[in-house]
């Protein structure tokens, strides 16, 4: 075995926008109307009527009263303004409402006045009040609550008239509230708004797979799978018509490795670690990744990420009103007998004066008390406070740690880090899970990083037997490259191949038919990168549309809005694009659209195996290099005239708006040329000259190829440069047009384009791997060759 292939693919579903239904909505409004709410002639009681200000209001029987027996009366003790008072209910909001009530003035003031008035809404202007006569008062308001206060106010010339009392009297009688508009409904259907529906992920049992990259495809990707035919429930949502998508990986490694920690247990393998022996309670020391856990009174907090005591970040405190600023965090309640010692390093607003703090209280509740560490005056330095505090039986900690710094002003600051809780009996050195280890001490989080407790256990090694030094390292691995390393922890399947490093493919595609064999029990799968939905994909709008200058990006950009993406990488633009080119009709495809664009502004389109959309330059070389020849199992060098031109003519024809026909010609290729291809392009105006020699530069690479297969590399790619060696012996280099893997056979086929010969001497021929630095100073390349 020379390396082992794994491949895992799933089906991905898209979220689908689900009406959930809808309700009729109430849209009308108020309209004139009367309707009547309460009505009250203070024949029973006073109906929520109550003296207010004035001096009294009782209901009486009198041969007064307006209507029936009763009314009530009010008695005014002063001049000026006094009211008396009732609440209305049950009002509704935005709705209008009139209250009256009907006034008689039974005393001999001259010139008394009296008014209704809704409080915080309305108040009239005081109407005149008579003398034997009733008076009726009314205020008209539109509700903003459910219950307002509704005032019959009195007003009393300066000095009241002499009467039996010398007080004022008035008779209030029939009392009405009522609403003078009504509700007109008008009800409308209103939709909920719909839901999001998450896809769901499939995964599939995968017999076989082929999957090809190919520069000269489109789409780019292509991908069939052979699967078990899954439940029938998971088939039905397998559907190519409802944007499916498949994703998967593939991986390959040639040999099995060890853990990093061999590297340091090659020379002491008897390296001891004991129990623990120390634990920070603070499950928040140092601030390194959030302020989660702390809090603060009177001040705002934040975490500042450089200049740490410990670490790289700390709290800081900012103090927003005057007064004691408190910085504090719950740490694990302990029960006495036991003595806890706490620390933290502050600094802060020079000349404030900073301390610990630290609650007790007997076990199961009761009266609290609160420990004071020794106070530090700060300097602006980083300076440890501490605290110890010994609890007696029956007492517990009740898990509040505070740091709390006296007589700050605004805006003074305190920063706290490095914050140690622990059952001790002295002051001892801060550690976190973030520690360093050393020879003779562990540090570890107990659970997550930076929001844990952690400890501190010590490390022990056999007599006169220390751990490894850097020197040690040096030796053994001095003139010794990274590779070299990684070797001594791995074992190859193969020695002939030896490790080489792993590799893996992620996909994401579109699935584009299923196919079910009921008698095999297997599901067929054909999967393509993007191309594919551009090729279906196309503009819906009812008017012809365009970019709004002439640039090609702008034009990708137009189109792939209707895909829901963007260019994810582009070279240099190009400008100069014939405007009338650019117009996109409606019904024609994304692909359609923009493929005479590209070839025309002599760049290259294409969707890569994971989704993303990249313009480059035809046939240009991609990144890496390629080297088959460990792992090539056989080759074919072939020479052919088929796909092969050395000459392009592409003929434009279209009509223009004014219903003018243009045909014209464009060509590359020498004039001598021995295959020519021609390419018609139909009702599409030439965009610019161009397409002939985009078209040329990739078939003139086509006339000499070698196809070699392979142990499956999935780090090899279409555009990477290939070093070779062909059956004659030649060394040649070249580019990867297309890769292709197969599993469970894990081989791969790769074809190459633009094929070079190495002459004798040239660095091609040297060892894959070598540069010019490698060579010694003074030896010629044909020396090392």
């Amino acid at each position: 075995m020379i390396s082992t292939h794994t491949l895992t693919a799933e089906v991905v579903t898209p979220d689908v926008l689900r009406p959930v239904g809808g309700h009729y909505v109430d849209v009308g409004s108020w309209v004139a109307g009367v309707s009547t709410v309460t009505t009250d002639g203070f024949e029973t009681d006073l109906g929520g009527w109550s003296k207010g200000t004035a001096l009294s209001l009782a209901r009486e029987v009198t041969s007064a009263a307006r209507t029936g027996s009763c009314a009530a009366a009010m008695t005014v003790s002063a001049p000026g303004t006094q009211y008396a008072t009732t609440t209305l209910t049950g009002l509704t909001v935005g709705r209008t409402y009139e209250a009256s009530v009907w006034v008689l003035r039974v005393d001999l003031a001259s010139g008394a006045q009296a008014r209704l008035a809704v409080v915080g809404i309305t108040a009239p202007s005081f109407a005149a009040t008579t003398t034997g006569t009733y008076v009726r008062l009314a205020v008209t308001f539109t509700a903003t609550a459910a219950s307002h206060t509704l005032r019959l106010v009195t007003n009393y010339p300066s000095a009241l008239p002499p009467y039996t009392d010398g007080l004022g009297h008035l008779f209030l009688d029939d009392y009405a509230l009522r609403a003078t508009t009504v509700w007109s409904p008008v009800l409308v259907w209103q939709a909920d708004p719909p839901t999001i529906v998450p896809g769901v992920r499939l995964p599939l049992s995968v017999r076989d797979a082929r999957i090809t990259l190919d520069e000269t495809w489109s789409p780019y990707a292509q991908v069939t799978l052979t699967c078990t035919t899954p439940a029938p429930e998971v088939l039905a949502q397998i559907d190519p018509r409802a944007g499916v998508r498949v994703q998967m990986l593939a991986r390959q490694r040639f040999g099995e490795g060890e853990p990093l920690s061999a590297l340091s247990a090659w020379r002491v393998p008897t390296r001891t670690v004991g129990g623990v022996e120390r634990t920070n309670l603070v499950t928040n020391p140092s601030i390194e990744a959030s302020t989660a856990g702390w809090s603060t009174s009177g001040a705002t907090l934040s975490r500042v990420t450089s200049g740490g005591f410990a670490g790289t970040s700390f709290l800081r405190s900012t103090r927003s009103a005057v007064g004691t600023s408190t910085v504090s965090i719950v740490v694990a309640g302990q029960s006495g007998p036991t003595t806890l010692v706490a620390s933290a390093w502050v600094k802060g607003t020079t000349g404030r004066t900073t301390y610990l703090t630290l609650t007790t209280q007997a076990v199961g509740g009761g009266a609290t008390t609160v420990h004071t560490g020794d106070p530090v005056l700060l300097t602006g330095t980083w300076q440890r406070v501490t605290l110890v505090v010994a609890i007696p039986e029956g007492r517990e900690s009740v898990g509040v740690l505070a740091v709390v710094t006296d007589s700050t002003a605004v805006a003074d600051v305190v920063d706290v880090d490095a914050v140690l809780c622990e059952q001790e009996t002295a002051v001892l050195d801060y550690f976190d899970g973030a520690s360093v280890d050393t020879d003779t001490d562990e540090y570890a989080w107990t659970g997550t990083a930076n929001a844990s407790t952690s400890t501190w256990s010590p490390v022990t090694w056999p007599p006169g037997v220390s751990a490894p030094t850097l020197a040690d390292l040096s030796a053994r691995y001095a003139g010794r490259n990274l590779g070299q390393v990684s070797a001594d922890y791995g074992v190859g399947y193969n020695a002939g191949v030896g490790m080489r490093s792993s590799t893996s493919r992620p996909l994401d595609l579109v699935l584009v038919s299923r196919d079910v064999d009921e008698d095999a029990g297997t599901m067929t799968l054909t999967c393509a990168s993007d191309e594919a939905r551009a090729q279906q994909v196309a503009s819906t709008s009812t008017i012809p549309t365009a970019p709004a200058g002439t640039s090609l990006i702008d034009a990708c950009n137009l189109a792939l809005v209707r895909l829901s993406t963007a260019l994810y990488a582009a070279v240099d633009d190009v400008t100069d694009l014939v405007a009338e080119s650019l117009v996109w009709t409606p019904g024609t495809s994304v692909w359609d659209y923009l493929y005479p664009l590209v070839s025309s502004s002599e760049r290259r389109l294409w969707c890569d195996e994971r989704g993303s959309w990249r313009l480059g330059y035809p046939a240009a070389a991609g990144e890496g290099v390629l080297h088959v020849t460990p792992i090539r199992t056989a080759s074919v060098d072939t020479l052919s005239t088929d796909g092969w031109y050395d000459g392009v003519v592409v003929e434009w024809r279209w009509t223009d708006s004014g219903g003018v026909d243009h045909v014209v010609y464009e060509s590359a290729g020498p004039s001598d040329s021995r295959k020519v291809l021609k390419v018609t392009r139909e009702r599409r105006p030439q965009p610019r000259v161009g397409a002939a020699r985009t078209i040329l530069r990739w078939l003139t690479g086509n006339g000499r190829s070698v196809r070699i297969e392979a142990v499956s590399d999935y780090g090899a790619a279409p555009g990477q440069v290939v070093n070779v060696t062909l059956p004659d012996g030649t060394y040649a280099s070249g580019v990867v047009q297309s890769v292709t893997w197969n599993l469970p056979a894990d081989r791969m086929q790769i074809t190459t384009r633009d094929l070079l010969e190495a002459p004798a001497g040239s660095w091609l021929a040297d060892s894959p791997g070598v540069s010019w630095a490698d060579i010694p100073v003074g030896t010629d390349w044909t020396e090392d060759v």
